[in-house]
């Protein structure tokens, strides 16, 4: 959660590039509280709700409010998809509780939509790798086409190293 509220701060100030970073870091940071929770035997509801919150700082606001800073003009569509990105953030986070409800993280194989991380990984990898003016434009689409893939119903393979045993959601 620090690395999305530091991406926030960052895009705030107008450093997108720093903000991106923070982002990298919290995927990063994504992967590996699971691991540390279950290696530990600490793993809880609790912080599975807290892991959650966190996704949704990190990989819902934090790509929002730094597609919603980069924009040279504000307009009435650009806050719509904006807001739309979090509402989807949300309600993929609240569905993936429900889905996995009675079972553990570690058991499983496949996403249903894409996931948070994803997605703010994906948005972030374009912010960093395409030129200012060609993001610009582009990245209302972008940001359409990821909020509809967390909301999917797409089945999304978990990679191997980050799955302990084959199972489906």
């Amino acid at each position: 959660m620090a690395s999305g509220i530091a991406a926030i701060f960052f895009a705030l100030k107008g450093n997108t590039e720093w903000a991106c970073g923070f982002v990298l870091v919290g995927v990063l940071s994504d992967g590996l509280d699971g691991k540390a929770a279950r290696w530990l035997g600490q793993e809880s509801l609790f912080g599975r709700r807290f892991d959650s919150t966190a996704d949704f700082v990190s990989f819902g606001l934090a790509p929002a409010i730094m597609f919603y800073l980069a924009s040279t003009s504000i307009t009435p569509f650009k806050t719509t998809v904006a807001a739309l990105f979090v509402f989807c953030a949300a309600y993929r986070l609240a569905r993936f509780h429900r889905l996995t409800k009675n079972q553990p993280v570690s058991r499983i194989a496949t996403f249903l939509g894409l996931p948070t991380t994803a997605s703010a990984l994906f948005f972030t990898l374009a912010k960093l790798a395409l030129p200012g003016p060609w993001f610009e434009h582009h990245s209302v689409w972008l940001m359409l086409v990821l909020a509809a893939l967390m909301v999917s119903r797409i089945p999304f393979h978990r990679p191997r190293q980050f799955r302990l045993q084959n199972s489906v959601r």
